[in-house]
């Protein structure tokens, strides 16, 4: 990998710099202190809760206020607590469950599927949310492969693991809820497993520390089998009180000509992300944390999350990319007053800037954005800007959160120097223990640091801008060309729905660069057109030699990432 020296940005404001330096200074509500954690010294919040079983003991000042709607379902504060409280006996007392056990978790956006969560962190287990849209082989190694105590399973993945097994006693004991089946023993029903149950309005005894491990979450990888990402109560704690800083952040940074939104009765959350991803195992820390109301969908519709937005007064937006530019771009968008929105998140990928722009304009400015760059791996944001920080400077993914240590290297593992491309390496109370799977950490981890395979380049202020993926990366005649580069281009054209740009093989100068390209439903795009625009804009070599129009959505992971691999495959075989 040869370094490569970027264009620089505009510079930190004062005022972020001093903000976020007075809210870390000692005394202050996320001031920074140093612990031992994993074997070697990390800066940590000092009022960070203990464990995710603390945050959980806190909910129960929230009392009725909303806490999860589901369609029709509703439940209060109190409702979940004494849910959680009363699964976590039955795990316990009925299923044998134990402090590190591992709690399988495979269904969709559903109320149980958060009481689970909670009731195993509540017993000191590890919780393992398995990916819904897997197959039923799939689903089945991720089980073997984390060797649950209990898994408990929704009608339609029970209905999976059950085919790919060929018998139910080659699967552990499964609590099935959302079903109207029969369930043969030792396997049991939730609703009559829970209503055979006294309710309890405290958790089991247990003691749960810090660096005790609290999740299992399989990374959505695109090649070979997913890694289980092993996450601690500290990593996760880390992260919500990283959200609690970064929106105070946004907040003394708005300036005075900031406009509010308009008042609700309860911080609301519409969430149709993955629980089984890392931003929406997240989500559920940090809205309980908060006492926010959790409104959860089986499955995204844009007009469904519209009237959601308005009939439970939604006050942030937790959506992957395709589905915001989607609610973003829907002609009914204008029917739905959206002004109680006052905070939206985008990752740190390409089109971050059509997307701010878009935000602003159709729903208001009102709407504090939080911009960042982060993964399975780092417990979600490693890097982050919020508010007026990402309006000025959208290219970029902004500052090194609190307690994070970021640096940028070269293939020998030397840093670079500011201003040159190098692989992102992370390093702090955020990053996850290791990997599950023996063996897997030795290769991505060194030292307490994790090598993300992203590149990214640091200007002079110390903000991170991402430039592709490592092994993306196309080599045309011994040059670089970073595919996310190219791509913020052409997606740039009024015409462009999507793009993706990879590498295909040329004998002659060993790879070249092919653009495949999605226009907008209805729409054409001028080939010739986009040439020329992307020779305006970017050195000759990095123009597109190889196009393809595509009059289908780009292939995506359950995180929202394109399937570069598949998308590769398919240009080079249709050249």
């Amino acid at each position: 990998m040869s370094a490569r020296t970027e264009t620089p940005s505009p510079p930190v404001s004062a005022t972020e710099l001093d903000v976020r330096e007075a809210l870390l200074a000692p005394g202050a509500p996320y001031e920074l202190v140093e612990t031992v954690a994993g074997g070697r010294t990390v800066r940590v919040y000092r009022h960070a809760p203990a464990s995710l079983r603390a945050v959980l003991e806190g909910v129960r000042a929230h009392g009725d206020r909303d806490a999860l709607v589901y369609e029709a379902e509703r439940l209060t504060y109190h409702d979940l607590y004494t849910q959680v409280a009363t699964l976590a006996h039955v795990l316990r007392d009925d299923l044998g469950v134990t402090k590190g056990d591992r709690v399988a978790i495979a269904m969709r956006n559903v109320p149980e599927l958060v009481i689970t969560f909670w009731a195993a962190h509540a017993l000191g287990a590890i919780a393992v949310p398995l990916n819904a849209w897997w197959t039923g082989s799939e689903l089945q190694w991720a089980v073997e492969d984390c060797a649950p105590a209990v898994l408990v399973a929704d009608g339609e993945r029970w209905k999976r693991l059950r085919t790919a097994a060929g018998s139910d006693d080659a699967l552990p004991t499964t609590v099935v809820t959302r079903t109207d089946e029969a369930v043969p023993a030792p396997h049991r029903r939730w609703d009559r497993l829970l209503a055979s149950a006294p309710s309890y309005d405290a958790l089991p005894p247990c003691d749960v520390e810090p660096d005790d491990p609290a999740t299992i979450i399989y990374t959505s990888g695109t090649t070979g089998r997913p890694k289980g990402a092993l996450a601690t109560h500290r990593n996760h704690t880390t992260l919500m009180m990283t959200v609690g800083f970064q929106a105070e952040v946004g907040r003394q940074i708005a300036g005075d000509d900031a406009v509010a939104p308009t008042p609700t009765a309860q911080p609301a959350m519409l969430n149709p992300f993955p629980l089984f991803h890392i931003g929406g195992v997240s989500s559920v820390y940090n809205a309980a944390a908060g006492g926010m109301k959790m409104v959860l969908m089986y499955r995204w519709d844009t007009d469904e999350a519209l009237g959601l937005c308005v009939r439970e007064e939604i006050t942030a937006l937790v959506l992957v990319p395709t589905m915001l530019r989607r609610l973003l771009t829907s002609p009914a968008l204008p029917a739905y007053d959206l002004s109680r929105v006052s905070s939206i998140g985008i990752g740190g990928s390409p089109g971050a800037t059509e997307l701010v722009d878009l935000v602003l304009r159709r729903v208001g400015p009102q709407v504090s954005i939080n911009h960042g760059y982060g993964m399975t791996e780092t417990t979600s944001s490693a890097v982050q800007q919020s508010g007026a920080a990402v309006r000025a400077n959208p290219q970029v993914a902004g500052l090194p959160v609190p307690g994070a240590e970021v640096k940028l290297v070269d293939d020998s593992g030397s840093e670079v120097a500011t201003g040159e491309v190098g692989e992102v390496w992370v390093r702090g109370p955020q990053v996850v223990a290791g990997y599950w799977t023996p063996g897997e950490t030795e290769s991505a981890f060194s030292d307490g640091w994790f090598h993300s395979g992203d590149l990214g380049v640091f200007d002079a202020a110390g903000r991170l801008r991402l430039v592709d993926r490592l092994k993306d990366v196309v080599i045309r005649g011994g040059e670089n060309v970073y595919p996310a580069e190219v791509e913020r281009v052409l997606g740039a054209h009024p015409d462009v729905a999507e793009v993706a740009v990879v590498a295909v093989p040329d004998p002659d100068l060993g790879e070249a660069v092919a653009a495949v390209v999605v226009p907008h439903e209805g729409e054409q795009v001028d080939v010739d057109a986009l040439r020329t625009l992307a020779s305006a804009e970017l050195a000759a070599f990095k123009v597109p030699s190889v196009w393809h129009v595509r009059h289908a959505p780009l292939p995506r992971n359950p995180s929202g990432k394109v399937l570069k691999r598949d998308v590769r495959d398919w240009a080079s075989a249709a050249r």
